[in-house]
């Protein structure tokens, strides 16, 4: 088991209960970005992985390297869609958890924030308020255990 997070868009705080969590349970985790992304830890089971400056390398290198009893962690919802496709288990820095029955749904409102601010109707900001970090904190973590059982 490994967790791989798309690292370009991951805030710092779910990064660190990330790197915190996987500390405690001791499964890997790879940082995988299109630039360097401070892991401050000398914990040699994490890794930052620098991808070429193309578009979606990052997401390509993701998704060839995950396995089916792996995490991934991205905002990138076509890239979760893929990884769903291959049974990886995907969730947001938010908490937000995809699924096979809401990842669809979900790339129609992406489609729809996106027409809207080309519009000029919102400025497409997003970030994470303290509910999203407890709740990606909680579901992370029950997760994280439940899936290190059972690959045990």
């Amino acid at each position: 088991m490994k967790v791989y997070v798309d690292a370009d868009n991951c805030n710092k705080d779910s990064r660190k209960i990330i790197l915190k969590a996987c500390s405690r349970e001791n499964v890997p985790v790879e940082l995988v970005a299109n630039r360097q992304i401070p892991i401050n830890t000398q914990n040699v089971k994490f890794t930052m992985t620098v991808c070429e400056k193309t578009k979606d390398a990052a997401d390509n290198y993701i998704f060839e390297k995950a396995e089916s009893n792996d995490m991934a962690i991205t905002r990138d919802i076509i890239l979760a869609k893929r990884l769903i496709e291959k049974n990886i288990f995907v969730m947001n820095d938010k908490g937000k958890i995809f699924k096979k029955e809401n990842i669809d749904d979900l790339i129609e409102q992406r489609e729809l924030s996106l027409q809207m601010k080309s519009l000029g109707i919102s400025n497409g900001a997003d970030f994470p308020s303290q509910q999203d970090t407890r709740e990606f904190s909680q579901n992370f973590n029950e997760i994280l255990i439940q899936k290190k059982k059972i690959t045990s």
